[in-house]
């Protein structure tokens, strides 16, 4: 299943989904859940390749103006999202248009990838064949947002299968072995 972050716990919590990869949402409650962190990442502002902003540092500020593909949960409003208050509210800036919203970060990279707007992402998306060639990150004059958790969480008080434990030993070692490209 993919998802936002907040169907993904809320599968786990309602024994939906065995197991979620997922950023960790600030102010996350884990009581009843196990987290094992897996990498840092961060988040970018992206377009499609030949954007008219792509070609010089652009400041945030000038970011309102251009339409926006929010990845989150279809059911709020968009203009709530984390992304939208982490990129522009907590600046004092006003919020953009939103333009679409999509629980896919695929559905994101196809809206990108055939008009002018904008979304943030995580950075790793870059990296995937459907993105690589057609999406890229706008150089920007200040950082995106600040690092956050990918993390595996499943429900405490449920053990895992032998399958999930195998999944989540493997994501664990494949994370280790990813080369952290700020060196930390």
């Amino acid at each position: 299943t993919e998802g936002v972050a907040s169907a993904l716990l809320a599968g786990v919590r309602e024994n939906r989904l065995e197991l979620a990869v997922t950023r960790l949402p600030a102010n996350f409650e884990d009581g009843d859940l196990v987290v094992a962190p897996l990498f840092e990442s961060e988040s970018i502002v992206a377009a499609r390749l030949g954007h008219p902003l792509a070609s010089a540092p652009v400041a945030v500020a000038d970011l309102v103006a251009c339409d926006w593909v929010v990845v989150g949960d279809p059911v709020h409003p968009a203009h709530d999202d984390p992304s939208i208050h982490e990129l522009f509210v907590a600046r004092g800036l006003a919020r953009p248009t939103v333009a679409a919203v999509t629980d896919s970060l695929f559905g994101a990279i196809a809206m990108l990838a055939q008009s002018d707007a904008l979304a943030r992402l995580p950075r790793a998306v870059l990296e995937h064949p459907l993105a690589r060639g057609h999406v890229g990150a706008l150089p920007l004059r200040e950082p995106a947002s600040p690092r956050y958790t990918v993390a595996v969480v499943h429900k405490a008080a449920r053990p895992l299968s032998r399958e999930a434990r195998t999944l989540a030993a493997m994501l664990a070692s494949f994370a280790r072995s990813r080369p952290d490209p700020h060196g930390r």
